[in-house]
């Protein structure tokens, strides 16, 4: 029986992870440049905030975003990406972005992270499967060059964190193809995102490596019910120690979104055509106990209503994660949790058979 713990996304203002009162925190060493520019401030901070697991990201995903942002312009990559290991990650026109194994080992080595996501070129979300070929294979360089010097650099350094690196894939067939290919390095873990991924892509890959011995993995960008049923329960009964994060509590709350604590369904509490407005919320968070109705939540002032619907919906994840692990030791008694959770019979459908092909595969 492992550990399952949802890390609160630093990209909030620190009073906002204050209140959060997260177990574990993940910052990307792009936004920890901009953010915590001196590393002592942030040690300071995550023990005031009494966090006992930080991870540091390597920042891959601005890398995706500025890779969109190109293309937008009609650039390439090659345009706005540079490999200074001595300059700064951002220009001060932010035209382009330095990214490099450098700078994660140098943040690492100051910030002293328990674990470490290794540097990664992620490939774009898509269906396409021509086009999922075309992605994989124009990233797979890069991120085979970086894992191989993430490794080198990490044991140079010394560094007492885990180094997870990080598997860019579509496919089953795509992830061997690159897990064969660095398996030899001996990470401590593996991350996955899942910005791609459906709950049958999600149990393949997790059956997977479970079948190759890895015990500890992190789960990068998700706040799904089906993401968190399923990881919950591959803790619960063959994993060590799995991690997840998800900005979606603080940039949904931009938007006005509250998460349904029940199943984390987005509702928009000033639409009444997706809400009964004059209901109360149907939620035990911190917050929600306060609030006579929707309508109350969607009248407050802008700030006000953002950091509300960031701490709520932090709070509803962090909180489905715990009651879906200490609820899946029982099969059958985690289908009717996971019943009482969502009426959508297609979600559980899809769930439950995620579970039948995991306990096809690895038992139980």
């Amino acid at each position: 029986m492992g550990k399952f713990i949802y890390a609160v996304a630093g990209q909030s203002e620190a009073e906002e992870i204050n209140q959060q009162e997260p177990e574990a925190i993940i910052l990307a060493v792009p936004i920890l440049e901009k953010n915590f520019l001196y590393v002592e401030k942030l040690k300071n901070f995550l023990r005031k905030v009494g966090v006992r697991l930080f991870i540091l990201d390597s920042g891959g995903f601005q890398l995706f975003l500025a890779e969109e942002k190109a293309r937008k312009e009609g650039l390439t990559i090659h345009d706005i990406l540079r490999y200074n290991p001595n300059g700064p990650i951002y220009d001060r026109a932010k035209d382009t972005i330095n990214l490099t194994v450098n700078h994660v080992i140098g943040y690492a080595l100051q910030a002293e992270p328990q674990i470490v996501i290794g540097l990664d070129f992620p490939v774009k979300k898509s269906s396409d499967k021509n086009e999922q070929f075309t992605e994989f294979h124009s990233k797979l360089g890069y991120n085979l060059e970086w894992a191989e010097q993430m490794v080198e650099q990490y044991k140079k350094a010394d560094l007492k964190s885990n180094l997870y690196l990080p598997v860019q894939a579509y496919t089953p067939k795509q992830l061997d193809s690159y897990y064969t290919r660095i398996k030899d390095l001996k990470p401590d873990g593996i991350a996955i995102p899942t910005r791609n991924m459906k709950a049958d892509g999600l149990t393949d890959f997790l059956i997977y490596f479970c079948q190759s011995k890895v015990t500890k993995l992190h789960l990068l960008g998700t706040a799904s019910f089906e993401h968190i049923a399923i990881a919950a329960y591959m803790a619960r009964h063959h994993f060590e120690f799995i991690t997840f994060d998800a900005q979606t509590s603080s940039k949904s709350a931009q938007n006005g979104s509250y998460l349904d604590p029940w199943n984390l369904k987005m509702l928009y509490v000033a639409d009444p055509d997706r809400i009964e407005t004059d209901s109360s919320p149907d939620c035990t968070c911190p917050w929600c106990k306060y609030e006579k109705s929707y309508k109350e939540i969607a009248a407050k002032e802008y700030k006000e209503k953002s950091l509300f619907l960031t701490l709520h919906n932090s709070w509803v994840i962090k909180e489905l994660a715990r009651l879906a692990y200490d609820n899946a030791e029982d099969d059958s008694e985690y289908r009717n949790f996971l019943r009482k959770r969502t009426i959508d019979r297609k979600l559980l459908d899809r769930i439950f058979r995620a579970l039948l092909k995991i306990n096809r595969n690895l038992g139980k």
